[in-house]
């Protein structure tokens, strides 16, 4: 695999071009979301671009029962007095501006 496949080097603009011809050409958009979640986003997309939207909802773990946490992070958890914290995860892909960060904190 290149780096160029993976969209190292490919300007903005052809990756603009690139996504509309394909939302263009499709005959659906799939999302891994469910409506309770994403339902102003759903609903924009349809109505935007005229093209179903198949909700596939969201990836639950298969395994039955509470998951545990790994011990590092229990341990360090445990460290706070209850309550006097908040947990706040964004997933991989979101990324913080150093004032978006500092008025987070």
């Amino acid at each position: 695999m290149t780096s160029r496949s993976c969209g190292v080097g490919i300007r903005v603009n052809q990756r603009l071009i690139t996504g509309f011809r394909a939302i263009k050409e499709c005959d659906a958009f799939c999302l891994r979301t469910c409506r309770e979640f994403e339902g102003d986003f759903y609903d924009y997309l349809e109505a935007q671009f005229q093209k179903p939207v198949l909700l596939t909802g969201p990836v639950l773990s298969l395994e039955k029962g509470p998951k545990l946490l790994e011990e590092r992070w229990a341990d360090w958890f445990a460290g706070f007095e209850a309550g006097s914290m908040v947990f706040c995860a964004f997933g991989s892909q979101w990324a913080f501006g150093k004032d978006q960060f500092q008025g987070l904190c």
